[in-house]
This record gives structure tokens, C-alpha cells and sequence, in this order.
């Protein structure tokens, strides 16, 4: 509550165009991966955005650049599950940035080796086949007025 309750008060202070220095809290509660059962730590932070997708967010430091920069504040630990598509080693330790690319994974248990496009539809398929998820449609839907003024002038 004390961190959240900071950040409200950053917030207000802060500038629009700013933007805020990543910070966060680790909760002290884990969550399971539901495919390999391993523990997560849960952190609260200050950049996700609430209000894109379920509100649930999962953090991937070595393919998402805030993430990679906030688990390299906190010293987290960072994971490469996909690498160029040439095959070449991706070392964590090594990395200065996050690999935002598509590629092929790797240490990925029954994934690895697959594009990683097609890595993303098995792994929907492997979450909607133990009834933990699988593939959705985000639509963002734009308040009306807006809409009107596009489409109508």
C-alpha cells in the first residue's frame, strides 16, 4: 500500500510528457507458472498499463526493454526463451539490451526449436488444452465521440 500510494503522489507531480523512472516492490507473494509449475515472484511496478489487456502482466526481461531494465534495476533474474533465427547463442549475462525479435526457442521444454510464431500457438494450445487459457482477441474500443468526429467530421 506505501508504494502505491507514493506513485499516486509521483504521479500528480510529474510532468505529462516525463517519463517515469521505473520503479517497483516485490509483493512477497509468488505465482506458479502454469506450464512448469516453477515459482514466479510477483513485483508491483510503476510503468504497467493498467488499462491494455486483463490486468494480469507477466514480465519478460530478456525480450521486452522496460522489463529488460527494471529486472536489471532489481537484479532479477533474466531468461532468454528465444534466440536469432540462425541458431546463435543468446546469453542473458551478455545481453545490453532486450531481443525483441522473432526467432527460434529455445529452453522452452517441448517448445524449443520452434519458430517462434509457431511456439505462440502451441503454447495457446497447451494453456487452452489444461483449461488455463489459450488464444484471445484484444479489441480497443475508442470512445464514440471520438469515433463520430473521424468518420463523420
Amino acid at each position: 500500500k506505501a508504494f502505491a500510494a507514493d506513485q499516486e503522489r509521483k504521479a500528480a507531480q510529474q510532468k505529462k510528457d516525463e517519463e517515469p523512472e521505473k520503479e517497483g516492490v516485490f509483493t512477497g507473494a509468488y505465482a506458479l507458472h502454469p506450464l512448469t509449475g516453477q515459482k514466479v515472484p510477483v513485483w508491483a511496478a510503476n510503468f504497467v498499463v493498467s488499462d491494455y489487456g486483463t490486468g494480469a502482466v507477466m514480465s519478460v526481461p530478456a525480450h521486452d526493454q522496460r522489463d529488460f531494465e527494471f529486472a536489471r534495476k532489481y537484479g532479477l533474474p533474466i531468461k532468454t526463451v528465444i534466440g536469432p533465427k540462425d541458431g546463435s547463442p543468446l546469453e542473458a549475462e551478455e545481453l545490453t539490451a532486450a531481443f525483441g525479435d522473432d526467432g527460434v526457442m529455445h529452453d522452452s521444454a517441448d517448445f524449443s526449436g520452434l519458430d517462434s510464431e509457431e511456439g505462440r500457438k502451441k503454447v495457446a494450445e497447451a494453456l487452452k488444452a489444461k483449461g488455463l487459457g489459450g488464444p484471445a482477441v484484444t479489441y480497443r474500443q475508442r470512445d464514440w465521440g471520438f469515433s463520430r468526429q473521424r468518420y463523420w467530421g
